[in-house]
């Protein structure tokens, strides 16, 4: 069994985001697989993703309402469009912490805290290019991708643009359904790569300065009575932008030596996270590729679908590059 995956090829790899760079730096085998090949389980579970991915459509139907007969018109709307979005995923019955029934309250809520009067930002507007192949999930996102001078471009998608009421400072904004709401979530977007990237990205798009990234959190609890959002606010400041430039290049001409070479690592600490928290967890789905003599005879065993975020770059590089 070797210690690296070799390529068939050398692949067209034109930019970098903060998923893909967090995939690469646990284990660039792991990268090749998932954001090359686009090779995924044939069993995956999407119910959290696609829930997740509803919920983003609906949020900007939420905002805004100065009454309580408003508030009850968002939901009908809000909801009528979620119920739609759900009908066509396949939920099983048990999952109650994705069931209609549990997201209604949720939605109810999340409308409630974010009436004109008490939502303690406003969605502010800039033009903007959507790159090429970008699909735009819902209102308020921006899909971007900028030059941050090395050789591959950063790539990413903020929710929101949000600036403060009381102080005009802008910030990235972004939806998280999550099991958790607590200091231990907030603490994983301090020197974080979207964190900080849509950051730049924002500041790049808009033109201004902007101060942070805004996580919009929204629980998901198996109780219905446990309905919960809140926001928090992370300052990112010019040196953190600095070491993420730095870092993403960094990881950028790694990733094209190992691409030129058709020749990926493979790391036993990607293996799980127990290398590197000391707990039990998560396994990586690779594991059989990365175990097999030659990792193209177990590959048939894997769907292959498009590599996330399926940017296509074209014109827009300069574009937004310049920007």
């Amino acid at each position: 069994m070797s210690n690296i995956v070799k390529a068939d090829k050398q692949y067209e790899i034109d930019y970098i985001d903060a998923s893909g760079s967090s995939t690469f730096s646990r284990c660039p085998a792991m990268y090749f697989f998932e954001r090359v090949l686009g090779l995924v389980n044939k069993d995956r579970d999407m119910t959290a993703p696609d829930y997740g991915t509803d919920f983003h459509v609906i949020a900007p139907l939420c905002y805004g309402a100065m009454s309580r007969d408003e508030e009850q018109q968002l939901f009908e709307n809000a909801f009528s469009t979620f119920e739609k979005l759900r009908n066509k995923r396949t939920v099983p019955d048990t999952d109650k912490k994705h069931s209609l029934e549990h997201s209604e309250p949720r939605i109810r809520n999340f409308i409630e805290l974010h009436a004109k009067n008490v939502c303690p930002y406003k969605i502010v507007k800039f033009p903007f290019t959507v790159p090429e192949g970008a699909e735009v999930i819902s209102d308020n996102e921006i899909p971007f991708i900028i030059d941050i001078g090395g050789p591959l471009l950063f790539a990413g998608r903020i929710d929101f643009p949000a600036e403060l009421k009381q102080t005009g400072e802008l910030f990235a904004g972004d939806y998280k359904t999550t099991s958790e709401i607590s200091g231990r979530l907030w603490e994983c977007f301090e020197l974080n790569a979207q964190a900080i990237g849509y950051t730049l990205g924002l500041s790049h798009i808009s033109g201004k300065q902007v101060t942070g990234f805004l996580v919009e959190a929204i629980r998901k609890s198996v109780q219905v009575s446990k309905v919960e959002c809140a926001i928090h606010y992370i300052y990112v400041t010019p040196y953190e932008v600095e070491f993420f430039i730095g870092y993403m290049n960094d990881l950028a001409n790694e990733i094209m030596h190992y691409n030129d070479f058709k020749r990926w690592p493979k790391k036993l600490s990607g293996c799980s996270v127990y290398p590197t928290t000391g707990i039990p967890g998560g396994n990586c789905p690779y594991k059989l590729l990365c175990k097999a003599k030659d990792w193209r005879d177990v590959a048939p065993y894997y769907d292959q679908v498009k590599p996330f975020h399926p940017f296509r770059l074209g014109v827009n590089k300069d574009e937004q590059g310049d920007k």
